[in-house]
């Protein structure tokens, strides 16, 4: 095996093998540059200088260059374990890599997000590290599961602990500057709204880039509601985030092909920081209102969601409860429990007894139920629906293995009633662990009852004074929780991508900072990883018989699975989450300032996974060759236009062939006919009537032996009339005639059919350009229904999530490969042996012209579609 075959193949030992007889792993296929030949050489400091949040570190001038080596062990501020504050390094910090010329690579390489102002490129692949589970595969005795669960817990629990390292140095920096313009500028971040790299990809759906990183912003992020210090610090995370990213793809992801995401919900400004790079510029959009994000803060939930349908709450009230109920479904994900249960003065509506799980199938018919069961009308009576709530909880609390989850009420209502406080207090008495969250929507609402029926549960109190702030209100039920989860707890999300509807399974984690003097700990974000980034689903799915079965049944029950709870949250993180919501202080219960004056240090633990040997027996073994539907859609796509016209030319030609061979056949038969004055004997006649179904070769077979019957009886011939010969040759010619004008008939509808679906395929392709150029626009305005698994974070895609218009074009060719040659063949065996009619003789010219502009006509619609096709081709191509 060459040294090339090795890399490519991604054979460690070989390449290993080779470098150790002095031959260097990248020197083949992507040859590691040197120092001198790039820009680096011309900087007169004796360091080349990477800025982070405010810290400047100082790298050497021959960093990343020469050779390949793992040049990164040991550098902060990634790999440098040893750092307190940061334990733990990605895998790719012990990986060799160098700094390639992209003009002679042909590996997987990415530019460098340290040093991008000297326009340097990376990669792994040319010194010999390919991907992880192809390295198992071509190593490893025995792959399980378990390799594959380690090695993404491993690069999520990276990532999430990068930017927590990353965040309270931003703060810092940005508390110390003279002048947060000149942060800002330092710390400028791409917008997924304008990217001029990103190019529009088939198997995708979408117009990317998986070489960069980009933000998509939320729609609230360019307002008021989001101050300019917030968006600073996510600029300043993004230098962070980009590297960590882009070092994880630049070492796992070796197929374009293969949908897959990383990506970093902000907590205060709502936007998402994303590999790869998107454009797209959504205007409904935000990351803390997605599954994969509530997730990860609050873990697995059981849900009542009580809402108030009496009259008060007729018109705009109504239709914002309605959309508030949809915006908390969209936070539930496939291990969360759900129910709805709708009040006037007695409980009116409830949509099940017993929780259903949050699967997509259940979340629409949910949403559904709720747009026609929600109809404003008569009194109000608090207390009925709130015991039907608990009814619920209480009744799959102990099935199931949920008897550790968070459960919860979510309670609306804008009207008055009254609260009787003694069974407030026998609810939580018999059900301690049920958390309410009440909101009180406008002035009209009993904000005296709801804060009542807040604080005697141990939750939060929300007046909603602005009714267009209540969806997202109501959807941040989940940071009252992010306290207590435990931050080293991986929440398992499995969705399907709305563009393309690929499985996906993505590991996220809460990201947190440290507030309050270190005595809480506030929730920043979330972060997530893809499975897909390592090795798609669709891939594993080949390997073994049930194996894949199983590791999904197991994934999914570890995800349902509730970890133990540490009880409440701690009295200064939920006076914290209270004073923020707008809540008063409860009665007995302490100020903030007083909760948190003494309050211990909050413990950062170092994660380590699921691991434990969890999936260790569901093995890996025997995978099958695996090529992307997509990539097979492409080549049709590129080829398709080209076999149309081949396969039309070699039809034309054949034509043509035909038509002059049997034009000269015709010729030469009617000569034969003119001149053949000889009478003919008995068995003569059965030969003439047996000329137009009798093979050539059966023809010549039976004029011999007639010849051969006349000489051996050497018996006069019994001359027929001349007229019967001539009556003869007229029957001949008369037959020739008709079979020849049906063949002529067969072949013009042969063509007319050729024609139409060529017209056909040209009207399909304006179409498809039309919708193309529809879909593009659309897919850079609209903020719903795009990527759904990451951006939108759904279980699956939701119908009102779907973008609307036409699908990505496919260019299929519909005409069958065979046409040409069924043309060409029907014309062959009837003329064979075969007399031209006499009277076809003088028009077969004329005939051979008509046929002509036909295939005229013909070439003119292929040469059409081919400018369509350019014409795709070159929208298709990177603005």
């Amino acid at each position: 095996m060459t040294l090339h075959k090795a890399i490519a193949h991604g054979t460690m030992a070989t390449a290993c093998a080779l470098a150790l007889n002095g031959m260097d792993p990248a020197a083949a296929a992507c040859p590691c540059i040197n120092m001198v030949d790039t820009p680096v050489a011309g900087v007169t400091d004796p360091c080349l200088s990477y800025d982070t949040a405010g810290t400047n570190l100082c790298y050497d001038k021959n960093y990343g260059f020469g050779q390949c080596d793992a040049h990164d062990q040991g550098l902060a501020p990634f790999c440098d374990a040893a750092a307190d504050e940061y334990p733990g390094a990605p895998d790719w910090c012990i990986k060799s890599w160098c700094y390639v010329d992209p003009e002679n690579c042909d590996v997987a390489f990415y530019p460098s997000a340290f040093f991008s102002q000297y326009n340097l490129y990376f990669s792994y692949e040319a010194c010999g590290n390919t991907n992880s589970f192809s390295d198992w595969l071509d190593n490893k005795d025995s792959l399980s599961y378990e390799d594959i669960i380690n090695i993404v817990e491993q690069y999520a629990i990276a990532n999430k602990r990068a930017i927590e390292h990353a965040l309270p140095q931003i703060d810092d920096h940005i508390r110390q500057a003279s002048s947060l313009d000149r942060v800002e500028l330092e710390c400028a971040s791409p917008s997924s709204c304008s990217c001029a790299t990103c190019a529009d990809d088939n198997c995708w759906g979408a117009t990317l880039d998986t070489t960069k990183v980009n933000v998509i912003k939320s729609f609230e992020f360019d307002s008021s509601a989001v101050t300019r210090v917030d968006k600073v610090t996510l600029g300043c995370a993004y230098n962070t985030i980009e590297t960590a990213f882009a070092r994880v793809a630049s070492r796992e992801y070796n197929d374009n092909a293969s949908v897959a995401y990383q990506y970093y919900g902000d907590q205060a400004t709502g936007a998402m920081v994303q590999w790869p790079a998107l454009e797209w510029c959504p205007t409904e959009f935000d990351a803390r209102l997605r599954p994969w994000y509530a997730a990860a803060a609050a873990g697995p939930r059981d849900v009542v969601i009580v809402v108030d349908d009496s009259g008060s709450m007729s018109g705009p009230y109504l239709d914002l409860a309605k959309k508030a109920v949809r915006t908390v479904l969209r936070t539930l994900t496939w291990v969360d429990y759900v129910s709805v249960v709708s009040f006037d003065s007695a409980v009116k509506e409830i949509y099940s007894d017993t929780l259903v799980r949050a699967t997509d199938a259940q979340l629409e018919a949910i949403s559904a139920w709720a747009n026609t069961k929600l109809v404003a009308s008569g009194g109000t009576n608090f207390m009925e629906p709130l015991e039907k709530a608990y009814e619920i909880l209480a009744s799959s609390r102990d099935s199931n293995d949920r008897s550790t989850c968070q459960q919860l009420v979510l309670f609306l209502t804008d009207g008055d009633a009254s609260f009787d406080q003694a069974r407030m207090d026998a609810l939580t008495d018999m059900h301690p662990d049920t958390v309410v969250f009440t909101y009180a929507l406008g002035p009209g609402a009993n904000s005296q009852a709801m804060h009542a029926m807040a604080c005697s549960s141990g939750g939060v109190f929300y007046p909603v004074p602005f009714e267009s702030d209540l969806p997202r209100t109501m959807a941040s039920y989940y940071h009252y929780f992010a306290q207590q989860q435990n931050e080293c707890d991986i929440s398992w999300v499995g969705y399907a991508d709305a563009t393309t509807q690929t499985e996906l399974i993505a590991a996220c984690l809460p990201v947190y900072r440290q507030v309050e003097n270190g005595t809480a700990r506030s929730l920043s974000g979330v972060s997530c990883f893809d499975m897909n980034i390592v090795v798609s689903l669709a891939k594993l799915e080949t390997c073994g018989s049930d194996e894949f079965s199983r590791f999904q049944k197991a994934i999914f029950k570890h995800a349902a699975k509730c970890p133990p709870q540490d009880g409440r949250p701690t009295e200064c993180y939920l006076a914290k989450v209270r004073e923020d919501a707008g809540m008063d202080v409860c009665p007995g219960e302490p100020l903030r300032s007083q909760a948190c004056a003494n309050a211990p240090p909050v413990q950062v633990n170092e994660c380590v996974g699921l691991g434990g040997g969890y999936f260790a027996d569901i093995l890996i073994d025997e995978c099958q060759e695996f090529e992307h539907e997509c990539r097979i859609e492409s080549f049709l796509q590129r080829y398709a236009l080209y076999i149309t016209v081949v396969v039309g030319t070699l039809a034309a030609l054949a034509f043509c062939c035909t038509s002059l061979w049997c034009y000269c056949r015709g010729q030469n038969k009617l000569q034969r006919v003119s001149v053949d004055h000889e009478p003919t004997t008995p068995t003569q006649q059965v030969i003439s009537s047996e000329k137009l179904s009798s093979p050539p070769a059966v023809q010549q077979q039976q004029h011999e032996q007639a010849q051969a019957q006349t000489a051996a009886t050497n018996q006069p011939v019994q001359h027929s009339p001349p007229t019967q010969s001539a009556h003869q040759t007229q029957q001949d010619t008369q037959q020739v005639a008709q079979i020849h004008q049906m063949m002529q008939q067969q072949q013009m509808h042969e063509m007319q059919l050729q024609n139409q679906q060529l017209q056909q395929q040209v009207m399909l392709q304006q179409q498809q350009l039309v919708g193309q150029q529809n879909y593009q626009q659309a897919l850079r305005q609209s903020g719903v229904g795009q990527l759904g698994g990451m951006i939108h974070g759904t279980n699956f895609p939701q119908p009102q999530q779907q973008l609307a218009g036409p699908a990505q074009p496919t260019f299929v060719n519909s005409q069958p490969l065979g046409a040409g040659n069924q043309l060409s063949a029907s014309l062959q065996p009837q003329f064979v042996g075969q007399q031209m009619p006499a009277a076809h003789v003088g028009n077969q010219l004329e005939l051979l012209n008509s046929q002509m502009t036909q295939m005229q006509q013909h070439q003119l619609l292929q040469q059409q579609q081919e400018l369509l096709k350019m014409q795709l081709n070159r929208q298709n191509q990177p603005q």
